[in-house]
């Protein structure tokens, strides 16, 4: 395998990342809403709509502004 070192090609997304954002918040939510209902069965616990509230909001925040600050990192690089 040969690496070419001279030659460094970087592509960047000239649009605006909300879309690419929003899709990766609503990925986020339902897989941790899935491993979340997963992990109820294994430990039960007291209230599992609250611990699902809770996990919703934070999984798509986190989805969400970790694909925007990937984003906006590309791009001043």
């Amino acid at each position: 395998m040969t690496v070419d070192r001279d030659r460094v090609t970087v592509t960047t997304n000239t649009a605006s990342p909300m879309g690419g954002a929003f899709l990766a918040g609503i990925v986020s939510l339902i897989v941790n809403l899935i491993i979340t209902y997963v992990i109820h069965y294994i430990f039960p616990s007291g209230d599992l709509g609250w611990a699902l509230t809770l996990v919703a909001i934070t999984s798509f925040f986190a989805g969400f502004f970790g694909y925007y600050g990937a984003f906006r990192q590309v791009r001043t690089v």
